[in-house]
């Protein structure tokens, strides 16, 4: 009996060491690039931002970073730091925790060359309303031939399965999909009002369309024959508007 608990033992160590081994960190692609003139005469631009989809709720990450000085700057730079600044979003006082570390620095990136270094680190989500998310906020920083410093921002967003973001399937200008519209049965401006944008307004309501009644009187203040008898008149004593009592 202990000889098959020593095998049961050493086969779930084995297999909790092979699932270790499977785990991948999560590799995040590059979505958006920047340019700018770090130091005058100076023009780089660099991988700013970075997406991990079907994150697990918590896990390892790895990016790579390519940055290039333009062909026309007057020097070299060197980017000699990476640094894990915070971390959003904070729902209900969660924050998601992170690490970073930065492999490959310093480098130095020739006018007209590129250079890539690497990011890696563990990460743990949180739960919003659109699902399990963090955004990584970083700073790379470098200086210029005078030693200079320069700043460089950077952003990795984890996202859980499933988490759809406000405007990630709209189309540009439309609401978003759980916009509310107005209730139904509200009736929308009759035809003859013309449209939203302006056009076609300048025809006015059909001709059928009643007016006031002809003992109303005049638009330009003039009296018309005053209302048929049936209609109630003021309370005794209300006075004509405008004067002033006894």
């Amino acid at each position: 009996m202990r000889k098959i608990a020593i095998l049961i033992i050493t086969g779930a160590l084995l297999a909790m060491g092979a699932s270790s081994a499977s785990a991948q960190p999560q590799s995040c692609l590059v979505t958006q690039q920047s340019t700018e003139e770090t130091l005058p005469g100076i023009t780089v631009t660099w991988d700013s931002s970075f997406l991990c989809e079907n994150a697990p709720a918590e896990g390892a990450y790895t990016f790579a970073v390519t940055i290039a000085n333009a062909g026309g700057s007057a020097e070299g730079v060197v980017m000699n730091a990476m640094t894990l600044t915070h971390t959003t979003p904070r729902p209900r006082g969660q924050t998601p925790r992170a690490t970073a570390d930065a492999s490959g620095l310093p480098i130095t990136v020739a006018p007209g060359e590129s250079e890539t270094f690497n990011v890696s680190g563990t990460y743990t989500l949180v739960r919003t309303g659109e699902g399990q998310k963090a955004n990584l906020h970083f700073r790379a920083s470098g200086y210029g031939p005078m030693v200079e410093p320069f700043h460089l921002g950077i952003n990795v967003r984890l996202r859980g399965s499933g988490v759809i973001e406000p405007g990630d399937d709209d189309e540009p200008g439309e609401p978003p999909p759980w916009a509310p519209g107005p209730p139904p049965g509200v009736p929308g401006p009759p035809p003859w009002a013309g449209e939203a944008n302006g056009e076609d307004v300048d025809h006015g309501p059909p001709a059928n369309l009643p007016g006031p009644p002809p003992w109303a009187g005049r638009g330009d203040g003039e009296n018309g024959a005053g209302p048929p008898p049936w209609v109630p008149g003021p309370p005794p004593g209300a006075g004509l508007p405008g004067a002033r009592g006894g």
